[in-house]
């Protein structure tokens, strides 16, 4: 860069004016890029909890039903409550 951004004698270690203002900067690049970090891994991250699912007994036991196995695999910390009735 060019500037002096460190005092340093052989008894003491300080920042000149400009490397303060340099190191505020770079503090908060680092909180924004690791809030970044945390965000886009929260897209990553596996599904977890409770799925409910409502529908008519005809449309479950011939569609959904059938897909529960393979998703709960795929899913592992997912777990399923279906309620199938008689109404549409």
């Amino acid at each position: 860069m060019g500037i002096r951004l460190l005092n340093r004698t052989t008894r003491r270690l300080s920042l000149t004016e400009a490397g303060a203002v340099y190191y505020r900067h770079c503090a908060r690049i680092l909180v924004e890029a690791e809030a970044a970090e945390q965000a886009a891994s929260a897209l990553q991250r596996e599904p977890h909890g409770t799925l409910r699912i409502s529908a008519p007994d005809s449309f479950g036991w011939m569609h959904v039903a059938p897909a529960v196995p393979a998703f709960l695999r795929r899913y592992p910390d997912l777990a399923i409550d279906i309620k199938l009735s008689p109404r549409m």
